[in-house]
C-alpha cells in the first residue's frame, strides 16, 4: 500500500480542489487525478466525490479517515528513521586527540557511542600539542579536536569547549628529598635533568617554566610519556606531566603539585565554519557527559 498515494488523498480533501493540491504536491492537476484514480483501484473504494463544492471524502473514505491519518504518519515516522539510519551507517567521525586524552578518555566515550550508533565509523588521529589540533582541523583532517587549547585562539575561526582543567605535577625519583614537602616549587626544576618525550610531549609544559623563567636541563631522551615515567623511576632525571597522563602510571615515581599551581585546560575544538552533523554533535554530547562523569566519580582531595 503506497502512503504517498493516500498522503495525496488527505492534502486533495484539505485543499478543497485537485487544483490547489496538484499545486502543494508539485504534480500536474492530471498527474493527481491519475494516482487517485489507482488509489481507489487498488483500494476497491470510492473514496472521493467531486462537484462543484470541490472534493469531498465519500461516506466509506470518512469511516477510514482517522486509519489513512495513522497510516500516513507512520510512514512519515518511518522515512525520517530509515534517513537517519542511512546517514549514520554512511558516516566517519575523524578525532584529533592526544594521546593521554586517547587512551584514558576515549575508549569509553567511543565504545558506548558504537553501542547505540552501530554504523558510525570512528577514526582517532594522534596530536602532538594543541597547535597540531589546530593545523588538523583547519587541514580538514579531523572533524573535531579534543586536547588543550591553542594559544591567540580566534573565537571567529574556532569553537572552544572547556572540559577540565589537567593540573601539572612533578614527576620525581622514589628516594628524591622532599623532606615531608606536600607540593614542589617549580624553581627546584632548575638545572635538574629534565627528561621529555621526543614525541608528543605537551609544549604547554615547558612553557610554565619559560613563563617564570625557570631554565631546566632538557633532555629529550624518550619516546614517549611512559618511557619517561620509567627514566624518572630509575633516578634518571625528574619531569613535570599532567594528571590526566599519570594516571595509572605512577606508582613508581613520586608526584605532588607544583608551585605556584599550574594546568593546562583541556577541551573540544570545532571549526565556527563547518557545518556539524546531528551524528557528530550527538558525539559531541556523549563526550562532554562522559568525562563529566569521570570528574564526578573522581575521589575528594
Amino acid at each position: 500500500m503506497d502512503s504517498k498515494k493516500w498522503s495525496a488523498l488527505l492534502t486533495a480533501v484539505e485543499a478543497g480542489s485537485f487544483t490547489h493540491a496538484a499545486d502543494t504536491l508539485g504534480y500536474t492537476q492530471s498527474g493527481l487525478t491519475h494516482m487517485m484514480n489507482s488509489l481507489e483501484k487498488e483500494s476497491g473504494i470510492a473514496l472521493l466525490t467531486r462537484g462543484h463544492y470541490g472534493v469531498k471524502l465519500t461516506p466509506e473514505a470518512e469511516k477510514l479517515l482517522p486509519a489513512v491519518r495513522k497510516f500516513t504518519q507512520a510512514a512519515a515516522r518511518l522515512e525520517r528513521e530509515i534517513a537517519v539510519v542511512r546517514e549514520a551507517k554512511a558516516e566517519t567521525i575523524r578525532i584529533g586527540a592526544y594521546a593521554s586524552v586517547a587512551v584514558h578518555w576515549l575508549p569509553p566515550i567511543v565504545q558506548q557511542f558504537r553501542m547505540d550508533h552501530p554504523g558510525v565509523q570512528v577514526d582517532i588521529h594522534l596530536a602532538n600539542g594543541a597547535q597540531e589540533l589546530r593545523s588538523m582541523l583547519l587541514g580538514d583532517q579531523v572533524d573535531l579536536g579534543i586536547g588543550g587549547r591553542p594559544k591567540n585562539l580566534s573565537s571567529s575561526q574556532f569553537n572552544w569547549l572547556h572540559l577540565k582543567d589537567d593540573p601539572l605535577l612533578a614527576v620525581l625519583p622514589p628516594d628524591y628529598p622532599l623532606n615531608g614537602r606536600t607540593v614542589l616549587p617549580l624553581w627546584e626544576f632548575t638545572n635538574k635533568e629534565f627528561l621529555i618525550s621526543a614525541q608528543g610531549f605537551d609544549p604547554a609544559i615547558l612553557e610554565v617554566m619559560e613563563e617564570r623563567g625557570i631554565r631546566p636541563d632538557i633532555r629529550p631522551s624518550a619516546m614517549d610519556d611512559l618511557t619517561v615515567i620509567t627514566l624518572v623511576a630509575h633516578g634518571l632525571g625528574v619531569s613535570m606531566l599532567t594528571e590526566l597522563v599519570l594516571e595509572g602510571t605512577s606508582e613508581n615515581v613520586l608526584t605532588l603539585p607544583v608551585a605556584p599551581a599550574a594546568s593546562r585546560e583541556l577541551g573540544i575544538l570545532t571549526l565556527t565554519s563547518r557545518e556539524y552533523s546531528p551524528t557528530l554533535r550527538k558525539f559531541i554530547r556523549y563526550a562532554v557527559d562522559t568525562i563529566q562523569g569521570f570528574q564526578n566519580t573522581e575521589p575528594s582531595k
